[in-house]
């Protein structure tokens, strides 16, 4: 499974790994929020499917295996994961937006 490593455009953040080290592979993913109005419900709005797309995709989460529909355990602990940490410093993020920083 990938450990993904998610990049916001001026901030870096590095994700908690969600699979061991033997497997994991290490992938790196840009999430611009720069053109969004953090200030707005829609600039926030658009910024959580931002957030929801980069995570399922780094994780694998819509990759289709062959023969099941079930989800990987493993994407799925990724997913969880990731969003939980980008959704935390995205949280700073429009914190110190709010402030006027």
């Amino acid at each position: 499974m990938k450990t993904p490593l998610i990049v916001l455009t001026a901030l870096a953040i590095a994700v908690p790994a969600a699979a061991s080290a033997a497997k994991a592979q290490e992938e790196t993913i840009s999430i611009e929020y720069r053109d969004l109005n953090l200030s707005s419900p829609e600039g926030l709005e658009r910024l959580g499917y931002r957030i929801e797309a980069a995570a399922r995709k780094v994780c694998g989460l819509d990759e289709a295996r062959l023969g099941s529909r079930i989800r990987s355990r493993d994407a799925q602990r990724c997913y969880d994961e990731t969003k939980e940490t980008i959704d935390a410093q995205f949280a700073v993020v429009v914190e110190r937006h709010a402030r006027g920083g």
